[in-house]
């Protein structure tokens, strides 16, 4: 999977301890970026690393040291593209999900993922509803989609974008807490009803709305909390090859636009966690292992600090 056994030895960047673990995580993420950069390359797909994973790149030709996930855009014709041949291309121990081929999946965005290892958000593991999706760690797939030119109507058009987005989120995670107000009861009862994959397709009707209209501004908000992620299209269009740790791949060739609309001066590093939350990680054991007989070692992570 690994280039070298050297990848795996524990170092200190920028006075963060990056442990063997971490390494092996990296290792995981690395091989599923791998797979997808290869099935783009064989479907003439363009994308570009986002996020953490972009900023990493130019600053250290790899993971930031702190960092847990990797994220790709992709323009939303391709992303759409990418859904329809990905559940045929990817097999074996690799996963493709996404709303449409997975029944308990309730995200707009896509997920590529390594079967054989675990990865589970903490907020999932106490979930009284936990269903039987796939739990591999995994990469992030984002569409990239159009917005309003106008500042005012673009503030307003993401704004209902994420109240939307908020009680899908409510919804997902219902079953992580234990109190539910009677509005909260109703509210879960009613997306229920209505149907929760029909609501998913509504809220990804409205984020297409301005594709074939206005195409000057375009973000990334099929993710609550990305709102704020929208940039110049015209300064995105070209992509370039970079290092990301062993591997090449494709990214936005003014990352310094495309970096400081998102984090400002982005050359200073600042600790922070992973945008996914806590997460219980294993690269060398199975999902499905830690959802039956390894339960308990989930409940004991749950009830731990950390």
């Amino acid at each position: 999977m690994y280039r070298t056994d050297s990848f795996l030895e524990p170092e200190v960047i920028d006075g963060f301890e990056v442990s063997a673990k971490r390494k092996k995580i990296w290792a995981v993420e690395i091989d599923l970026l791998e797979q997808f950069d290869k099935c783009c390359k064989d479907n003439n797909l363009e994308y570009s690393i986002a996020g953490g994973t972009m900023l990493g790149a130019v600053r250290h030709n790899g993971f930031i040291p702190w960092d847990d996930d990797i994220d790709v855009l992709m323009d939303r014709s391709e992303y759409n593209k990418f859904l329809k041949l990905a559940p045929s291309y990817f097999h074996g121990k690799y996963c493709f999900q996404y709303y449409g081929n997975e029944k308990e999946y309730y995200k707009l965005h896509a997920q590529l993922r390594n079967s054989e290892t675990t990865a589970i958000l903490l907020r999932d593991i106490n979930n009284n509803n936990n269903n039987n999706n796939n739990k591999g760690i995994f990469i992030d797939i984002f569409p990239l989609d159009a917005l309003p030119e106008n500042k005012q109507k673009r503030e307003k058009f993401l704004n209902r974008i994420e109240r939307r987005l908020q009680l899908l989120y409510r919804y997902e995670t219902y079953y992580s807490h234990k109190n539910h107000s009677l509005r909260g009861k109703l509210f879960y009862k009613l997306l229920g009803f209505i149907g929760i994959k029909r609501y998913i397709k509504r809220i990804e009707k409205l984020c297409c709305k301005y594709s074939k209209k206005e195409k000057k501004y375009v973000g990334d908000f099929a993710f609550l909390g990305t709102r704020y992620n929208c940039w110049k299209r015209e300064l995105l269009k070209k992509k370039q090859d970079y290092i990301f740790e062993y591997i090449s791949v494709k990214g936005f060739v003014n990352y310094d636009y495309f970096l400081k609309e998102q984090y400002g001066d982005y050359m200073i590093p600042v600790y922070g966690q992973s945008e996914h939350g806590d997460v219980f990680f294993d690269p060398e054991k199975p999902y499905t292992y830690y959802l039956n007989e390894g339960k308990d070692i989930l409940l004991k992570y749950a009830n731990s600090e950390h």
